[in-house]
């Protein structure tokens, strides 16, 4: 499906990409000015500091499971915890590796036996520019974009960067 966007919106989706980039570049950079006053570990961004600090020294754990209990500092890591609740989980061959959908699996496969992935015509991308494979169509181009710097049509998958503005 083809989308028709504006000379204005694609400016502001480059404009947004652009500042992700240098956001995620940011968060790993050597320079780190903001120190911990209690492990002395040193963060680029302020935002990364008082979030350590909540999640490490304060143990804030702010959503939690519904069925156990159990706190998570973020909805992803509940929502990864939730499929440990399945019955039905997809077993390796190989190790004692378990995955509760199959793009997990797929992505295990191809990271931890390739040969196997390919043995069992699990498609499998190779960035042209690292030689780091993925089992996922989305998840290798949200990758490339690291190394061209295309705006991508996945532009929600870095939003996560946009709580340290």
């Amino acid at each position: 499906m083809n989308v028709l966007i504006s000379n204005d919106a694609l400016n502001l989706l480059k404009e947004l990409h652009g500042l992700c980039l240098y956001f995620r570049r940011l968060k790993h950079s050597t320079v780190r000015p903001f120190e911990c006053e209690m492990c002395n570990k040193k963060y680029a961004l302020r935002t990364l500091l008082n979030q350590h600090i909540r999640f490490q020294h304060c143990n804030e754990r702010p959503v939690s499971c519904d069925i156990c209990g159990k706190g998570f500092r973020t909805k992803s890591q509940l929502q990864k915890h939730s499929y440990s609740h399945r019955e039905n989980t997809i077993d390796c061959e190989v190790c004692e590796h378990k995955s509760w959908t199959m793009e997990g699996y797929k992505i295990h496969l191809v990271a931890s036996h390739p040969e196997l992935a390919v043995e069992k015509k699990i498609h499998h991308y190779t960035c042209q520019y690292c030689s780091r494979r993925f089992a996922v169509l989305h998840q290798y181009k949200r990758h490339l974009a690291i190394h061209t710097g295309k705006v991508l049509k996945l532009l929600r998958s870095y939003s996560y960067l946009f709580e340290y503005i």
